[in-house]
Parts: structure tokens; sequence; C-alpha cells
């Protein structure tokens, strides 16, 4: 996409015996310090915690706190002309981001995944939804058909078109 600035990592905060690991902490404050100033798009392995991040066979949150709070101060300098946030790990006042996307009202915020929680993100603060990330969270034709049903019900409640929502669907085909 020609202007548009993008950055990705398959890296994500430990947790179970997965591959590109960094041990949370300073070891991933590291990695997430070498987003680049001016990236557009921020793709990545895994969720910010608490936004999608539950793993029911280990019972905890496994995202990152660290990425949560830069996504939320990006989103802030996105759509205000100074953005205040104080969190566990950043802090900022009166920031600005200049020049601000062309994207009006910012640019697109998807979300990977297919969970109740990520569902609920979603609708609040989400633009898409890439149902079905990976060969072992993939979708069911029959489940991507009730995650569509969870998304439609979640809409309503807050008063959302669910058209408004993009949608996608990552398969495994064998």
């Amino acid at each position: 996409v020609d202007g548009v600035k993008f950055w990705g990592s398959p890296y994500t905060p430990r947790f179970g015996a997965w591959a590109f690991m960094k041990d949370r902490g300073l070891d991933i404050k590291r990695h997430w310090d070498l987003i680049p100033e001016g990236t557009d798009v921020l793709i990545t392995h895994g969720p910010p915690i608490y936004k999608g991040d539950y793993a029911p066979y280990s019972a905890k949150n496994v995202g990152c706190q660290h990425l949560h709070e830069a996504v939320q101060i990006i989103k802030a300098l996105w759509t205000n002309e100074r953005a205040t946030f104080s969190g566990k790990h950043y802090s900022i006042r009166d920031a600005t981001c200049n020049p601000r996307p062309l994207q009006k009202p910012r640019p697109a915020i998807w979300i990977g995944g297919s969970g109740n929680l990520l569902i609920s993100v979603l609708v609040k603060h989400g633009d898409g939804c890439n149902f079905g990330i990976g060969p072992r969270l993939a979708l069911t034709p029959e489940k991507f058909k009730e995650r569509l049903s969870v998304l439609e019900e979640k809409c309503k409640k807050i008063g959302r078109d669910p058209k408004s929502v993009k949608k996608s669907l990552s398969a495994v085909i064998v």
C-alpha cells in the first residue's frame, strides 16, 4: 500500500512452549522499542494483554501489557490534537502526532482471532476482524457462522451496525 508504513514481528511475550517468544519485562519491551517512528500498521504474532489473550489451557492472560498500552497511546495520538495517557509502563502528557495520519478518522484497526473477549474489544474499538488465526484455531464453516452471530449480537447491544465491521477468515486448506 503506497505511503503506508508497516512493521511486523513474529515475537510475543513468553507463554507455553511456542516459538518466537521473548521474556516478559525488559526483554519484550526492548523488542517493542524497535517499532519505528511513523509506523502506520503494526502486525504482531500475539495480542496485547487483556485484548483477546486469555489462554484457557493455561488459565491466564498471556498478552503483552507494554503493547496494550502502546496501542492505546497510538490510537489517542491518531485521533486527538494532544494526547495524555498514564499507564503502568508508559505515560505521555499533551503529546502530538505530526503529521497525523491522512486516513479519517484514523487508520483502520484490524483485530485477529475469534474469542468472545476479542469480539467485545473489536466491537468497541476495531474496524475489522480476521477470524480463525493459526492452524490450531482454524474455524469450521459452522463455527465461523456462530462467531459471526456473536459479533452481530455484541454490535446490536451497543448500537453498532454489524455491517460496519469488515470481516475476513484465515483458513487452513489441506
